[in-house]
């Protein structure tokens, strides 16, 4: 025990203590690199997303509003005149999108008057275009009006984007274009022939409605584009609902009435249609955040697609060659922009 007693205790070497401690340092190290790489990469596959967040978001918010449009054929056909049918998705969109403004501090006032008669004239158009839309497609197929639309539609707002917002569509979007308008005149032309003479005159005025409602809503795209530079997007979704509600309250009058009674499936065409044009035109105006209006004018496109496979197992409507020709031109040029347009997005993204 005295032995044991008298001897000092062994002194641990202060270098084996600093390679443990180096040790343990590197292992921690080592763990927050590869959490900070797996970051890396998370963050690096989140930004090639977001690079086709505009893209995707036009595409989607014009496969909501052909679904809709198809809804507002269904409750024609059930005797729901085609007024009552548009005031129905106004009120729906303008319960949703009326209130958003004060509930998230948001300003219902332009900064300047130039700005309020750009929002109400903006509303008024808005109202024109997508009356003469929703009644075209009452005349002719729904697919035909979202061709001659959708077709027209990139050449008017690449033409207005160059004048007012000094921008210049890229080369692979003037291709689209091209090939796009080809696409519409095959489709405009391609049912006139099966007519009798009351038909054909129908036929005319629904291809007419749908030529002035893509003038109208090229203006539309332009000018939300415009606007969203200095106003957030709730102020613009609130004077366009607003709008909306003012001009299509007093055109009910001009309708005929409605006689025909509710019944279940009209309700639900109704409700329907309402619920997808309100989100629809929400996802538009947020594409235009992302988005040139042209690009987005041109991948909204894709929801030709839609309307002509809707159309055909929905309302039992055989479209022509000429039209299917035509819509394979519109739609195979806005798959091949859509792509080169994103593929430079993203590159731009990466080379960052």
């Amino acid at each position: 025990m005295a032995d044991n007693a008298g001897k000092e205790a062994p002194k641990s070497d202060p270098s084996d203590m600093k390679e443990e401690g180096t040790e343990d340092t590197d292992d921690l190290a080592q763990q927050f690199d590869g959490v900070a790489e797996s970051l890396k990469g998370v963050t690096k596959n989140w930004s090639e997303l977001k690079a086709a967040e505009g893209i995707m978001a036009a595409m989607f918010s014009g496969v909501l509003i052909t679904v809709a449009s198809i809804y507002t054929r269904l409750a024609g056909d059930q005797g729901m005149p085609a007024i009552h049918a548009i005031f129905m998705n106004e009120l729906m969109a303008a319960i949703v999108y009326l209130p958003i403004p004060f509930l998230l501090g948001a300003p219902i006032t332009g900064n300047t008057w130039t700005t309020v008669i750009m929002l109400v004239i903006l509303g008024v158009g808005r109202m024109i275009a997508f009356i003469c839309f929703f009644v075209s497609v009452l005349y002719i197929p729904p697919a035909n009006s979202f061709v001659i639309r959708h077709g027209i539609i990139p050449l008017l707002t690449a033409s207005m984007e160059v004048v007012f917002l000094r921008v210049a569509p890229s080369v692979a979007e003037w291709v689209g274009i091209g090939l796009s308008i080809i696409g519409v005149i095959l489709t405009a032309s391609g049912r006139s022939w099966l007519k009798e003479d009351e038909e054909l005159y129908l036929n005319i005025l629904g291809n007419m409605l749908a030529v002035i409602s893509a003038f109208g809503l090229a203006g539309l795209i332009i000018m939300t584009r415009y606007l969203l530079k200095t106003l957030p997007i709730w102020t613009l979704l609130f004077y366009i609902k607003l709008i909306g509600i003012v001009v299509a309250l007093p055109l009910l009058f001009l309708d005929p009435p409605f006689t025909s009674g509710m019944n279940y499936d009209l309700s639900y065409y109704l409700v329907a249609q309402g619920f997808l044009y309100t989100v629809g035109i929400g996802i538009m105006f947020h594409s235009l955040t992302l988005e040139n209006a042209s690009t987005v004018a041109l991948v909204k496109n894709i929801s030709i697609l839609v309307a002509f496979v809707l159309e055909r197992y929905v309302l039992h409507i055989i479209p022509t060659i000429m039209e299917l020709l035509g819509a394979i031109l519109v739609i195979g040029s806005t798959t091949v922009v859509a792509i080169v347009l994103w593929f430079k997005k993203w590159k731009e993204q990466r080379n960052r």
